[in-house]
């Protein structure tokens, strides 16, 4: 997605249960085009960072979160998870 304004831009953040912006890790509904007003549990509309989304990821490591990201957001270009430091195998 290109982004025809000079607004910056960030990535929207799905999760199984919840989405955020990636710039200020707060609220965001999946199909915000921008971060316009903060989600969730607070008082009064609050004001979100408003970079426009143009890319899709997610916190989430089960399997299946790249398709879900992609059925919610296809608009969206998908950015892989980062490669989350594993634990060594203590059976090892």
């Amino acid at each position: 997605m290109t982004n025809p304004t000079s607004q910056p831009t960030g990535t929207l953040v799905i999760n199984q249960f919840d989405s955020k912006c990636g710039n200020c890790g707060k609220g965001a509904l999946a199909d915000q085009v921008s971060h316009d007003h903060i989600v969730g549990i607070h008082r009064g509309r609050e004001e979100g960072c408003h970079v426009v989304f143009t890319h899709v990821t997610s916190d989430y490591i089960g399997s299946g979160v790249e398709d879900m990201c992609k059925t919610t957001r296809p608009d969206l270009e998908w950015i892989p998870q980062p490669e989350f430091p594993r634990p060594p195998d203590r059976y090892a």
